[in-house]
């Protein structure tokens, strides 16, 4: 097979896996920054500013991605195999997991208690309720998303 024919098939895949896998790294999973994401933009300066200083630079992103690549490159050889993207996606949704557990758990006695289960969900009953009449109706419920601009409010 002629060189140039196989260079013209292997440069076009090779920046495809090499794109790819920045996406892959960038993206910090289904709970992502976005409004959906971990919190939003509150939150993604809590978890990048390292400085504390109440901003991004540019620097904390680049260390905070760079953090990331290292973690999930297990084998130290400077790149990274899909299952060491999937075992480390896999650790961060764990780490998500504990974090919501300890929120959960609001006596840290790392179990949920019949109390602590749902409370959430009574706490939106308790907002959703505005007549405070033990019901909600669906006019209660256009309320809410009314005044939040039909956004979901950040977990």
């Amino acid at each position: 097979m002629d060189k140039s024919l196989i260079l013209k098939i292997i440069a076009p895949v090779s920046v495809v896996l090499v794109a790819g896998t920045a996406v892959v790294l960038a993206d910090p999973g289904p709970r992502g920054f976005g409004p959906k994401g971990m919190g939003g933009p509150e939150r993604m300066i809590e978890r990048l500013d390292a400085n504390e200083d109440g901003k991004i630079s540019k620097e904390e992103v680049d260390a905070a991605r760079d953090e990331r690549f290292a973690k999930f490159d297990t084998d130290n050889s400077g790149g990274l195999t899909l299952e060491e993207i999937e075992a480390g996606r896999e650790a961060e949704k764990q780490e998500r997991r504990a974090e919501r557990l300890s929120r959960i758990d609001t006596n840290g006695d790392q179990e949920i208690s019949r109390e602590e289960f749902g409370d959430r969900e009574f706490r939106l009953f308790d907002r959703l309720d505005a007549n405070e009449d033990g019901e909600i109706t669906e006019d209660e419920i256009k309320a809410m998303k009314d005044r939040r601009g039909g956004k979901r409010r950040d977990r």
